[in-house]
């Protein structure tokens, strides 16, 4: 419901945006899972709850390679260093406050989804046209391809497919992120 409300002329809308690609990101990050009544193991694995907002403890995660905490929620925000900054950031601006005041934080469910969208649009406006003029990520954007058919290098992402990159990482090591998250999503 809160991916449908997004169209043109809203502040989050991008060319190429569909609810159907903000669904498919949340299928293929989380299972479509926010809270959990408990963790069962790290990772994606817990018994679902049906709440929409829970603390931090509760919140589906996905660890880094030394057991700690990286990203949470239905999207998967990247929640640690200055990503929780910016995080928080995206919520101020797009999320409401609730009824103490307060504003709301990416462990409630609508506010983790217009988060994603945001930080999707974020990356949609830098990497439109290409990686190619970014050298923090001009190796892997002249050697990294999809792991997936039809393995297309990273280069030639561009438009919402550089987007769908950016939001999962532009690395190609399989112990660190997804080559083949772009034709997952697609």
């Amino acid at each position: 419901k809160t991916a449908s409300e997004i169209r043109p002329g809203h502040p989050l809308w991008f060319e190429g945006y569909s609810n159907e690609l903000i669904s498919a990101i949340a299928s293929v990050e989380s299972k479509y899972k926010h809270c959990c009544e408990e963790i069962q193991s790290k990772g994606t694995k817990c018994t679902t709850s049906s709440e929409k907002v829970c603390d931090f403890d509760k919140l589906i995660a996905s660890y880094d390679k030394n057991g700690n905490k990286l990203s949470y929620g239905v999207m998967q925000i990247n929640y640690v260093g200055t990503n929780k900054d910016w995080a928080d950031s995206l919520a101020k601006e797009h999320c409401k406050k609730d009824s103490s005041g307060n504003y709301i934080k990416i462990n409630n469910y609508n506010c983790n989804v217009l988060v994603g969208i945001a930080i999707l649009q974020s990356k949609y406006k830098t990497f439109k046209d290409g990686c190619g003029k970014y050298p923090k990520i001009s190796k892997a954007c002249s050697t990294c391809k999809s792991n997936t058919a039809p393995y297309t290098p990273y280069s030639s992402y561009r438009e919402v497919e550089a987007a769908l990159r950016g939001y999962n990482g532009w690395g190609c090591d399989p112990d660190n992120s997804d080559p083949g998250y772009v034709e997952k999503i697609l």
